[in-house]
């Protein structure tokens, strides 16, 4: 199955024995950038003009409303256009667990993991930059650069804090959507990241239990009638179906639903939906839409 470990190996042939090749093949193609229009500057066909200017090879929509898929000749941040904060970048994926969080000018939105701040940037650009956003990292380091991040996309109406996701913190109580994208063994972005092809995934029982832990307190920090969207980037169903079944037999109050911005290429089951690289060109990813009734 390539070059991983022998657990990664016994991992893909158990739960997608008919895909592991196809997955694994998938995550060693080279892909387009996908970058995030910065809606509150500009529109999507403008700034891929404005990169074609600049000497890239390829600008071009794509299915995820306010992203584009760019063949850049350089480094993206080299471009004036990214010192103008005219985008960042974020993979398709990430940008889409941004948005099934649907939220809307005026808000109380919570990123219990924002670093390093490209989801909260989507956010807070969805909202109009009108509300109040929370961005939230344990590292006083990593919100240092979700700070140096929503600055650059000239984004006011955020506020980074430094704190556990796992423990409650009543500023953030009350808020009618939370986005809580988990620590997670990131089986899903073994292209992105190599060194993680290598694991022997020993932390898998540390990583459920904390975002477990995560869930429970974002379900604690939710309004009635708000929105909850859990996700990961990995391919793990102890991590994604299974975390969602055993949270939901907890929390009868919640119910997941499907938001329409999701590709009909992500496979969505009764526990949320699945990106499988080979089926939909992106990201191994996970992400399940929840509302609190």
């Amino acid at each position: 199955l390539g070059s991983v470990s022998p657990a990664i190996a016994r991992h893909f042939l158990r739960y997608y024995p008919q895909e592991a090749m196809n997955i694994l093949m998938m995550t060693q193609e080279k892909a387009l950038t996908a970058v995030r229009v910065n809606t509150l500057r500009t529109t999507s066909p403008a700034l891929a003009a404005r990169l074609l200017a600049e000497g890239a090879h390829k600008a071009v929509e794509c299915g995820v409303p306010g992203c584009l898929l760019v063949e850049f000749a350089g480094s993206p941040a080299q471009t004036p256009a990214f010192r103008e904060g005219l985008f960042h970048v974020q993979g398709r994926t990430s940008q889409l667990a941004a948005l099934a969080l649907g939220a809307r000018p005026g808000d109380k939105v919570v990123d219990l993991g924002a670093a390093p701040g490209g989801k909260s940037r989507t956010i807070a650009q969805e909202m109009q930059n009108e509300g109040q956003l929370y961005s939230c990292d344990v590292s006083p380091n990593r919100v240092s650069l979700i700070k140096k991040t929503l600055a650059a996309g000239g984004i006011t109406c955020a506020e980074t804090l430094c704190g556990d996701a796992a423990v409650y913190n009543e500023k953030l109580g009350g808020a009618n959507r939370i986005l809580a994208d988990v620590p997670c063994s990131g089986l899903g972005i073994l292209s992105k990241k190599p060194d993680i092809r290598y694991k022997d995934l020993a932390e898998l029982p540390q990583l459920v239990a904390l975002q477990a832990s995560i869930l429970g307190n974002a379900v604690k920090c939710l309004q009635n009638g708000g929105r909850l969207v859990y996700s990961t980037c990995t391919l793990n169903p102890e991590e994604n179906e299974n975390q969602i079944q055993r949270f939901l037999k907890e929390h009868p109050e919640m119910h997941v639903v499907k938001p329409d911005i999701l590709p009909d290429t992500m496979h969505q089951g009764p526990f949320g939906a699945l990106s499988l690289p080979h089926a939909t060109g992106m990201d191994g990813f996970f992400i399940c839409t929840m509302e609190k009734q």
